[in-house]
């Protein structure tokens, strides 16, 4: 059955939910009714004449016109008249010549159809001295017709006598005889192409490429004020990549060279000293409107799959890299730019950035051995913890000499490293699991076999490893840690919740849960020794946490309170840090502070905690050689030594006191002639117990237990002790009584 026309309102029809959502398969019903029309019209047996189909397609045509939006895409880019002109093309590629010619007439048809009535565009014409506008763009029906069809409808330029010359030289190398119009289009067509794609072209690298970049950075540097939206940012730089004929990706590399020197100016506008802080450099990122619109720019030029940025973030640090190699000297010059580092930190911080992807880039110019080092470090440290105390006649060095050996060694070899410095400052603007995350993939071999494996609890073992590892190895890392637990305490104290972690009105439990990782750290590694301040202000947290636990009636907070982890964090960090600073009475009463808002059962948990597994070199004597390599020690290494120290100077005071010396006494100064008062050795043994109560105090007893004669010399030295010595006493005297549990002695022995 021959096709038929459809009707003007099955047209409207299918146009109408164009006009609201131009979605591609919307377009499916109308092109099949554009393909029925013109299949009607090149059939001779439908009887349906050209002028009618032409008048229903243009009627539609005009319909739509009218009713689609003012802001809508022109004539030429439109898919309604597009879908017209590539049927009509299909058409002409399907018939034959003889039905050819309707199709022409269609077409023509066609064109001499204006938007608006003829009377309109009559007036509209006087009015403006224009020509109506047509249905369908002759500039379209050029770019996609074929050359026979467009010369049929008169839309191929005239021939030109050089043109019909050169057509008849052509037909006389080959049988056939060209068109001379279609040859002369073509021609046109293939030179235009040649121009365009294949002729090399000459400019000026001084002028147009360098006043494209000028122009760029410019307009990156400009807005600085931040008042540019992003989607207008966006748009400028795409228009002067277009104009310039500027590379995406060196554009790209300007906008992260721009985003950089941005951040440095917020940072150097706080910070005034030369290395920055963390306080600063996190005061400095509050203004986050100064690089809004430099981040859409970056994200926008990067795509939707970001990998470009990852590649020039490494390809700068292998410029630095290869100029740490070039340098023979430690200065300023070899290091990595603080504002690279801080610049890649926020775009990771930002999302823009993988900050994994770097590692390619940044491990192929660092050998970083940061674990075989940390090895090497904690079996040579046993080692001279070992002998510690140890007298030997044969030793070949003196504890003088060793100690100067070990000044001499280089105490931060990781302070020009690029993974530790990115590890540092992602600190400054991220999150601890970000970053620990970050310097474990870096470090440890097996990481991604575990991250495979899904097990989250060796994941966060190896993180803490990792961590521990440069903290101990790198004070530049211990103090970039300790600055951010001092941002979290300062947090805590705030009412904002904005951009925090923890807030004044956050749980004990969560301020513990965010503080316990980093401070197991500092706690490993014995750097919190470098930060009393930071003691002191953990202490003063936790008291006035503690103290709103406690009920109106009781001087002690109720045990059930009492949350794991922050049982965890008093545990394993609050007391034991302790033993790590020098004996400072002051010290010792900031945590008696905390402690005695305790019932005694959990004191006494927290003191058999500092105590165990056991005390000075027993740690050491119970591990294996191969469990010391791997660094993992069921107590810090610092604090064996320093109850190594404090048993060598109780010991050598308990050798000398007595009677006559355990009060202080007034002396004449030989050379001034003036009364001074000379310490007594019961002050110098209480002060020896103020770090280390629990080595002090069990020697003694165990002196006691031998000569019964020094009780009273001891309560005399007593008189010196801070509380927590008195109540570390008390513990140490149930122990001394029976009730350590690991103890040998008999229960039933008469004392």
């Amino acid at each position: 059955m021959p096709p038929s026309l459809p009707t003007l309102e099955e047209c409207t029809t299918t146009l109408t939910p164009i006009i609201s959502n131009p979605d591609p398969g919307a377009l499916t019903p109308w092109r099949q009714i554009v393909h029925q029309c013109l299949a009607s019209a090149c059939d001779e047996t439908s009887g349906v004449s050209v002028d009618n189909a032409a008048q229903l397609l243009g009627d539609a045509l005009k319909w739509y016109a009218s009713n689609r939006s003012s802001c809508s895409a022109p004539a030429n880019e439109d898919a309604v008249i597009c879908t017209v002109v590539e049927s009509v093309w299909l058409m002409d590629c399907l018939l034959d010549d003889a039905n050819t010619l309707k199709l022409v007439e269609l077409v023509k048809s066609l064109m001499r159809r204006a938007v608006k009535d003829d009377d309109e565009a009559d007036n509209e014409a006087d009015e403006s001295n224009k020509s109506p506008t047509p249905l369908i763009p002759p500039s379209l029906l050029q770019t996609t017709l074929e050359f026979p069809l467009l010369k049929s409808i008169n839309l191929l330029p005239p021939a030109t006598p050089a043109i019909e010359k050169a057509a008849k030289a052509a037909a006389s190398k080959t049988k056939s005889t060209p068109d001379a119009i279609i040859f002369g289009t073509k021609q046109k067509y293939m030179k235009v192409n040649a121009n365009m794609y294949y002729r090399q072209h000459k400019f000026n690298l001084f002028v147009e490429e360098s006043e494209g970049y000028a122009k760029l950075i410019t307009y990156l540097v400009g807005s600085r004020g931040g008042n540019n939206n992003g989607s207008g940012s966006n748009q400028d730089v795409k228009s002067l990549i277009g104009a310039f004929d500027i590379d995406p990706n060196r554009a790209l590399d300007v906008a992260i060279d721009a985003l950089e020197w941005e951040l440095k100016c917020l940072v150097d506008d706080i910070n005034k000293e030369e290395v920055w802080k963390l306080s600063n450099v996190k005061a400095a990122l509050r203004n986050e409107t100064k690089t809004n619109s430099l981040l859409s720019i970056i994200r926008e030029l990067d795509g939707h799959t970001p990998r470009a940025v990852a590649h020039l973030l490494g390809f700068k640090f292998r410029y630095y890299a290869r100029g740490k190699e070039k340098s023979t000297s430690k200065s300023s010059n070899s290091q990595y730019p603080q504002s690279l580092l801080l610049a890649t930190a926020y775009l990771a911080a930002s999302n823009i950035v993988d900050i994994h992807n770097l590692l390619p880039h940044l491990l192929e110019t660092n050998n970083h051995d940061l674990m075989t080092q940390y090895q090497k470090y904690c079996t040579d440290t046993a080692a001279r913890l070992k002998k510690m105390g140890v007298i030997s006649l044969n030793a070949k060095t003196t504890n003088d000499e060793e100690t100067k050996k070990s000044d001499e060694v280089d105490s931060d070899p990781f302070t020009n490293d690029a993974v530790i410095g990115i590890f540092r400052y992602m600190l400054m603007v991220g999150e601890w699991d970000d970053a620990a995350g970050f310097l474990a993939h870096a470090t440890v071999s097996e990481f991604k076999a575990v991250v495979s494996s899904g097990d989250c609890t060796k994941l966060e073992k190896i993180m803490s490893l990792a961590v521990l590892a440069a903290c101990s190895l790198s004070d530049c890392v211990a103090v970039a840690i300790s600055e951010w637990v001092s941002c979290v305490v300062d947090d805590v104290k705030k009412e904002s919740t904005d951009g925090v972690l923890v807030h004044k009105n956050s749980a004990l439990c969560d301020v513990s849960n965010v503080l316990l990782e980093p401070l197991l750290c500092l706690i490993g590694s014995g750097k919190i020794r470098l930060n009393e301040q930071l003691y002191k202000k953990l202490c003063s947290l936790y008291q006035t946490k503690l103290a709103v636990l406690k009920k109106n009636d009781s001087k002690e907070v109720d045990a059930s309170n009492i949350d794991a982890e922050t049982m965890a964090l008093l545990s394993k960090f609050l007391v034991p840090s302790l033993s790590i600073f020098p004996s400072n009475p002051e010290l010792s009463h900031e945590l008696w502070s905390v402690l005695q808002l305790l019932p005694h059962p959990i004191r006494y948990k927290l003191y058999s905690s500092w105590r165990s597994p056991a005390l000075e070199k027993g740690v050491l004597r119970n591990m294996l050689p191969k469990d010391i390599k791997v660094g993992v020690f069921p107590k810090p290494l610092n604090c064996i030594e320093s109850e190594i120290k404090t048993s060598i100077q109780a010991k050598s005071i308990m050798k000398r006191i007595s009677k006559e010396n355990i009060e202080d006494k007034m002396i004449e100064d030989k050379q001034t002639r003036k009364m001074v008062r000379e310490m007594g050795k019961g002050r110098e043994l209480s002060e020896s117990s103020h770090n280390n109560p629990l080595v002090v105090f069990g020697y003694i007893l165990n002196q006691i237990e031998s000569y019964d004669n020094m009780i009273l010399l001891m309560v005399d030295a007593f008189q010196y002790v801070t509380p927590l010595g008195l109540d570390v006493i008390g513990y140490c005297l149930l122990l001394s009584l029976g009730g350590d549990d690991d103890s040998k002695r008999s229960r039933t022995k008469c004392e």
